[in-house]
């Protein structure tokens, strides 16, 4: 590990807090002038370092320079996966899919700091400018050949839901199946995809895509009205680097066989929903139709009334809603 890779991760450790360059120093067995160098390295590249006279140096709160040295600090210990940051790619699913090819990589990270071909769901577009958002996606192996798409779109909601509440104590809503709102305003879409086994049919592999709004402002004219960000809706800052980390805290704890098996998280999505009791147009094809959502079904299905008074309950993937005018 590089000099300038352990001055990062001692200074993402000990945020806001002085270290000396002689302890630093002292710790790398390097000369001052060595560490000194390494420094300006950083802040070159971005990182907000201030320096004091005889108290040292220190990573100043609102530095927000995404990297695996700044996520690290805050995962659980018990975090499994490897975590892999790029500062551009066209997709992090497109990317997630090429890593989980060379090897199994269950419960790794693809994070980049900006996307030039973002997707979401029906093939559309994502926004992803560079420093203002985070892009993740993350490699699950299934261990059950159930048709787990759903409930783990409905895992990922919430725990970006709870990541956002923890870091800010600001409550989102969820627009079923994948979009996280704030103030009327879509913040974060999340694209689940897979994989089969050809030969047993089973799932093999799952990629779940988040993309959240951070601090994003200019939006193209077509999202204006519809597009938000968490920092733009609160005046608050948030750390990419511990925004990241605390979504894989919580969806290590969401997605383990035994809690996709039990589903008890669907009751959090239900009270989190920000459609059930109203009335919405259900989009399916080129034909449209006016219903009334009722409730989310237990693996994470729209249940609805229609016109006619039939009752449905809507899968994942079959259908996308309009808000009534």
């Amino acid at each position: 590990m590089s000099l300038k890779i352990n001055i990062l991760k001692l200074l993402e450790q000990s945020r806001d807090k002085y270290i000396s360059g002689e302890d630093m120093a002292f710790n790398f067995n390097v000369s001052r002038a060595a560490v000194n160098k390494a420094v300006n390295s950083l802040r070159e590249e971005g990182h907000l370092i201030e320096s004091v006279t005889k108290k040292g140096y220190r990573l100043l709160s609102e530095s927000d320079v995404l990297s695996v040295e700044g996520i690290l600090p805050y995962l659980r210990d018990d975090y499994r996966g490897n975590i892999y940051v790029f500062d551009t790619v066209e997709s992090t699913n497109k990317t997630a899919k090429e890593i989980a090819m060379e090897g199994n990589e269950d419960g790794s990270v693809i994070v980049a700091n900006g996307q030039t071909k973002g997707r979401g769901r029906q093939n559309r577009s994502f926004y992803s400018p560079k420093d203002t958002g985070v892009y993740m996606s993350y490699i699950l192996r299934p261990q059950d050949d159930a048709n787990i798409y759903n409930v783990v779109t409905v895992a990922a909601c919430i725990a970006v839901c709870r990541a956002i509440y923890k870091l800010t104590g600001i409550e989102c809503g969820i627009k079923w199946v994948n979009d996280i709102f704030l103030n009327g305003k879509k913040i974060c879409g999340i694209l689940t995809e897979g994989s089969f086994d050809l030969e047993n049919g089973r799932i093999n592999l799952v990629i779940i895509g988040i993309g959240i709004n951070v601090s994003t402002k200019d939006f193209p004219e077509d999202l204006e009205a519809v597009a938000g960000s968490i920092s733009n809706s609160n005046d608050v800052f948030v750390s990419r680097n511990r925004l990241v980390a605390e979504v894989l805290n919580e969806l290590q704890s969401l997605i383990t066989p035994e809690s996709l098996k039990e589903k008890k998280f669907i009751q959090e999505y239900r009270e989190m929903s920000i459609v059930v009791g109203r009335d919405v147009e259900i989009l399916v094809g080129e034909n449209r139709k006016k219903a009334h959502v009722i409730d989310i079904d237990d693996n994470g299905g729209l249940v609805v009334r229609c016109e006619d008074g039939k009752v449905e309950s809507l899968n994942y993937g079959e259908i996308s809603l309009r808000w009534n005018s």
